[in-house]
């Protein structure tokens, strides 16, 4: 991966997590771990875990995504509602 890549990524994923609206088709998403717009949003509001930048794999690792999860199943519910 050149440098020039690296860097059109992390705009991407910048642009991405402070957009406030997830995109279905947005290539952060095409990655387990990254980080997108939802959990940048609930690290900002509830700020009850999520801590990585542009992963949530070591919050996966070290538990602190829990109540990011149950979060994430409140949203979905919330949206299937509608």
């Amino acid at each position: 991966m050149t440098q020039f890549q690296i860097g059109l990524w992390i705009c991407t994923a910048n642009f991405d997590d402070h957009l406030g609206y997830a995109f279905p088709w947005s290539p952060v998403r095409w990655f387990p771990y990254a980080a997108g717009t939802d959990s940048h949003e609930f690290h900002h509001s509830i700020n009850m875990g999520i801590y990585g930048h542009k992963l949530t794999l070591w919050d996966h690792v070290f538990g602190t995504d829990k109540v990011y999860k149950q979060w994430r199943i409140k949203q979905w519910k919330r949206t299937k509602k509608v």
